[in-house]
This record gives structure tokens, C-alpha cells and sequence, in this order.
């Protein structure tokens, strides 16, 4: 048996715990005055953590493109989770929509069935991972066959085709001749998958190429210029605007593999063992249901309780809801992944 990689357990609770920051400090920007202050702390916190569900795939493609595991493997234990996970949350967050929509009158079961199939926004992790899952037998015997030039070309393409695609979608989406070059070659939101799954793959490889402060000023770097981006597109626009924070823009790309970087630098190698070890352990394991019950806090639980981000000035909302959010989200997750049969399928 292999040992395990206990760098990518601790990257994981980080990683989780910025994607509860990425909701809360989104949540509620697009109604808000871009030429706020409120606005621009929340854009710049955005995308600061911008890099964590990347950060997930590529813990994944470590983990995975290397191990040997069978078609009926990797359906029974992985493609069956992510169904099981998506049926389940699916319903649930669909179930909440549709009893807020009969408040304004009847609604059609259809309704339901469509919130269901579209899922909640932030579940589309699940069908991109889905995604690299079917496609991981075919992954694994093209990238371990390609020799380094080979891979090189490949990045090239995908920079190319993909990143360079989302990046200048600001600038030139809307014109003619740009949509009309792209209107064939629309790229799926699954596609985010696959790219930083073998991204983090061949980085993990070398990781130790640069020091960790280099690492650390090109993903600083990075993040200031997307929130620059975000910003005068929103002054020019008047509304929020986020065109330089898609996750398949060259700035997500950059600051993502920046940080992975970073963090594989500092964490590998550093003897970790005991009590507290098996705490990060056990908490790695969590994230997931982490990941899919978070949301409900933010949208659903606080508003009732009357807790608001309002309450406090912006940094702080997002520091008290993103900190009190994942203490929350833990526990939750404990408890369903004891639900037996099913709870370990689902969170």
C-alpha cells in the first residue's frame, strides 16, 4: 500500500474552508454597487480564494492518476457516490426552492424537476468531477504515454482553446466575428474538471522547482489582477462583473497552480503523526459533506435567525460567516457520514 500523502489532507481542510469563504463573500455582490467599498472587499476576499474548488481537483488528480483501478472499480465506489450525493442534494436544495416559490402562488411539479436536473449553483462540482471520473481510464494512459514536450504541446492547446477562450471573453464576447468563431466550439463547464485534474497531477511532480516565496508572489500577484479586472469591468459596466475570475481564465489558472504550489511546498515533507494528525485526517475526509451542506447556512438558516452580513463591516462579515459557517458545516457532516447505509455515500 502506498503511504499516504499527508500534505494533501491538510491542503484539502484549507482548500474547504476557502470555498466557504468564496460563497460568503460572494453572496449577495450582484445585487450590490459595484463603486462600493463593501463591493471591492468582497471582490478582492473573492479572489483571494478563488483557487480552492481548483485546488480540489488537483488534490484528486494526484491521488488518482497514478492509482490502478478497474472500470467496475471506479463505478461501484466513485461514479455511484457522486450519483448518490447529487440525487440526494439535488432534491434537498430543489425541495427549497420549490416551497419558496409557492409563496408568490401554484407552482408545477415541473418546476421541482427542473431545479433538480439543473442542481444548486454550487453543486456543478459534482458532474464536472463525474465528468473525470468517466474519463480518468483514457487520462491515465494518455498522460503517462506523453513524454514532456508532448505535455507541453498539451498545455499549450488547452491554454489556447480553453484559458484563453474565458480570458478574453470580456474584452471581445458579443462581437460577430468572435462568437461566430466560437459558436462550434463551446467549452463545457466539465472541461474545468479535467484541466486542473491533470494540471495538479504534473505540478505535484515538481513542486520543489521554485522556493515557496516564489510561489506565493505569483499567486499574489495573480489575485491582485484579477480583482483590478473585476473592478474596471464593473466601473465600465456599472454592475457586478467577475469576467477575470472564471475558473477557466488565465488568472484563476495562474493563482491557482501558484497556491497549490505553494502549499505542497510547505506542507510536504513535514512530519505530521498522533493526535493531531489523525484530527486533520478525519476533517479531510469531512469536506465533502462540508462542501455540500455549507450553502444552507448562508442562504437559508442565518436569514431566518436574522443574522445578515450587514450586521458588520465587510471583512468581518466575511471572516465571522466563513469562520462560524465551516465550524458549523463540520459537525453536520460528522453526523450524516454516521447515518448508516447511506451517509457515507452522500457526504
Amino acid at each position: 500500500m502506498k503511504e499516504r500523502k499527508k500534505e494533501l489532507d491538510v491542503i484539502r481542510v484549507i482548500a474547504c474552508f476557502l470555498v466557504v469563504v468564496v460563497h460568503v463573500s460572494g453572496y449577495g455582490m450582484e445585487v450590490m454597487d459595484p463603486m462600493t467599498g463593501n463591493w471591492a472587499t468582497r471582490n478582492l476576499v473573492n479572489c483571494l480564494v478563488r483557487c480552492a474548488v481548483p485546488v480540489f481537483f488537483m488534490i484528486s488528480g494526484v491521488l488518482f492518476m497514478d492509482r490502478e483501478l478497474s472500470v467496475r472499480t471506479l463505478y461501484r465506489k466513485y461514479v455511484a457516490r457522486l450519483l448518490a450525493a447529487w440525487a440526494v442534494w439535488s432534491a434537498l436544495y430543489a425541495s427549497i426552492d420549490y416551497i419558496a416559490e409557492q409563496k408568490a402562488g401554484p407552482v408545477s411539479v415541473g418546476y421541482f424537476f427542473s431545479r433538480f436536473v439543473q442542481g444548486h449553483y454550487h453543486m456543478w462540482f459534482l458532474p464536472a468531477l463525474l465528468t473525470v471520473y468517466l474519463f480518468l481510464p483514457i487520462l491515465q494512459r494518455t498522460v503517462r504515454a506523453c513524454s514532456g514536450e508532448e505535455l507541453k504541446y498539451l498545455g499549450a492547446l488547452i491554454l489556447a482553446g480553453v484559458i484563453g477562450k474565458k480570458t478574453l471573453d470580456p474584452f471581445l464576447a458579443g462581437g460577430p466575428a468572435w462568437d461566430a468563431l466560437w459558436e462550434n466550439l463551446a467549452v463545457p463547464v466539465s472541461s474545468i474538471g479535467i484541466v486542473y485534474f491533470v494540471l495538479g497531477y504534473c505540478l505535484y511532480k515538481q513542486y520543489d522547482r521554485y522556493p515557496a516565496g516564489a510561489y506565493l508572489a505569483v499567486y499574489i500577484l495573480s489575485v491582485l489582477l484579477m480583482a483590478g479586472g473585476n473592478q474596471y469591468w464593473a466601473y465600465l459596466s456599472g454592475e457586478h462583473e467577475a469576467g477575470a475570475s472564471g475558473y477557466l481564465t488565465v488568472g484563476v489558472l495562474i493563482s491557482s497552480s501558484a497556491f497549490f504550489l505553494f502549499l505542497v511546498r510547505v506542507f510536504s515533507g513535514r512530519k505530521t503523526g498522533g493526535r493531531s494528525y489523525e484530527w486533520i485526517r478525519r476533517v479531510s475526509e469531512a469536506t465533502f459533506g462540508v462542501y455540500l451542506v455549507h450553502t444552507l447556512f448562508i442562504e437559508q438558516v442565518y436569514r431566518r435567525l436574522g443574522l445578515t452580513q450587514d450586521l458588520f463591516p465587510a471583512i468581518v462579515s466575511i471572516v465571522l460567516f466563513s469562520v462560524l459557517t465551516f465550524l458549523i458545516s463540520l459537525p453536520v457532516s460528522f453526523c450524516i457520514r454516521r447515518v448508516p447505509l447511506i451517509g457515507k455515500w452522500i457526504a
